[in-house]
């Protein structure tokens, strides 16, 4: 599997979220036991290669107690377990947290079911040579975040292949395909909850065609402090409705 990064990317976010992340420069990381999807980061279990995996783990891990064949026999099948109660669900989705992006600012679904109904914002991420390089310049130790595109399957990656090598992060990249329209893109760490970044990566903020104008002004207000305070030249944008198709135009705030 290809892991491919992404240099421009895009946060569907309610007015509040967006406030936070302009203010702030801080982003939630979710688990994946917490996700509205099951099948997000869980691998299956491949019958080929499953026992060299087991044969090289009890290699690399020192055993002082041999359990009996019943107990052993258990465990394994455990492990092969699928369902939210499997143990490898168990361990992927609890040891890793992510946050999501698209690379489509303009994706109308994506605009109802996270923007608040296209009341909120969409906030326009980058990750090129020139900001990272920046960034790395001005704020050495300041986080950056690097997502990576997500893979649309008919089929779940295995834990491992043939010869018992484990597929390492493959699997919290691939997702079903009919989640294809959200065109995701995301970024990992090892704990959840608030974390931060580096608001010099905020290069546009999109205000949805349903936004209020007090929101509007807010919005922008939290934009002009954070332009003077960081040195950044982050724009905004309105979205209204085309006039023939189902797309959306954009008109300069």
């Amino acid at each position: 599997m290809k892991i491919e990064k992404c240099t421009k990317f895009y946060k569907y976010v309610s007015i509040e979220g967006c406030l936070k992340i302009i203010t702030e420069g801080t982003l939630k990381y979710t688990k994946p036991v917490d996700f509205n999807d099951p099948f997000d980061c869980y691998p299956y279990m491949p019958e080929r290669g499953a026992d060299k995996l087991f044969k090289r783990l009890a290699t690399r891990v020192p055993i002082t107690h041999h359990a009996s064949k019943k107990k052993t026999q258990k465990n394994c099948a455990l492990i092969k377990r699928t369902g939210s109660k499997g143990v490898i669900h168990e361990i992927l989705s609890k040891s890793i947290a992510i946050t999501c992006f698209s690379t489509d600012p303009f994706s109308v679904p994506m605009w109802a079911h996270y923007a608040n109904n296209h009341e909120g914002c969409v906030i326009e991420l980058q990750a090129t040579d020139q900001i990272v390089g920046k960034i790395a310049q001005q704020s050495p130790n300041s986080p950056i975040i690097l997502p990576i595109h997500v893979v649309y399957s008919d089929d779940r990656l295995p834990l491992c292949d043939k010869d018992g090598i484990i597929n390492g992060f493959n699997p919290v990249f691939v997702k079903s395909t009919q989640w294809s329209y959200e065109k995701e893109v995301r970024a990992y760490c090892p704990n959840d909850g608030i974390q931060p970044f580096n608001r010099l990566q905020i290069t546009k903020v999109f205000m949805g065609e349903r936004i209020t104008q007090s929101n509007k002004k807010a919005v922008e207000a939290a934009i002009d402090v954070m332009n003077k305070e960081i040195g950044s030249r982050c724009k905004t944008t309105s979205l209204t409705l085309a006039f023939k198709t189902f797309k959306f135009v954009e008109v300069q705030s």
